[in-house]
């Protein structure tokens, strides 16, 4: 029986605090189905999750982004996110 091969997992999660205890979540991952990188962003507002998907073809790009991504993209993502739960 071949044994599996662990490898180092590069990090795959950012959570940002906000203010008044509110989170924005920023995930790593990949579809092996469709061969595609992408970042889940995801906060919750009122008991509702809101997420978004950014999509990439190479996982090069998704790193950059990933890395890129700051507590600044995290206020404004959730500001678009508070935008489309206000128009319910």
């Amino acid at each position: 029986m071949a044994k599996n091969k662990i490898r180092k997992m590069k990090q795959f999660a950012k959570i940002f605090e906000l203010e008044n205890q509110e989170q924005v979540l920023v995930l790593r991952d990949y579809n092996t189905t469709i061969d595609e990188y992408y970042l889940i962003i995801r906060s919750d507002i009122a008991g509702i999750a809101f997420e978004t998907k950014m999509y990439f073809d190479e996982e090069a790009k998704q790193i950059s982004a990933f890395k890129k991504f700051s507590k600044n993209d995290a206020i404004a993502m959730r500001r678009e996110f508070i935008k489309i739960y206000n128009k319910q």
